[in-house]
């Protein structure tokens, strides 16, 4: 099996965090990875959010607020 000279171990954290954060709140990633501050695990989240959901969410909110 070959690997890109690029590829980094700390992708396979920032993957595995960012998965482990749409399941569990961060104060639980934090313990579950080892880091002492959820300053730290904040570092390797990778937002899936597209722009167009990210809008979505804003009017959801602006609907909520207005009405």
């Amino acid at each position: 099996m070959e690997f890109d000279k690029n590829f980094k171990t700390h992708s396979f954290r920032a993957t595995f965090i960012t998965d482990l954060l749409k399941e569990v709140p961060i104060h639980i990633a934090k313990d579950i990875v080892g880091h002492e501050v959820v300053s730290s695990t904040e570092i390797y989240y990778r937002s899936s959010l597209t722009k167009k959901d990210s809008l979505k969410i804003l009017n959801s909110v602006d609907t909520l607020r207005f009405n």
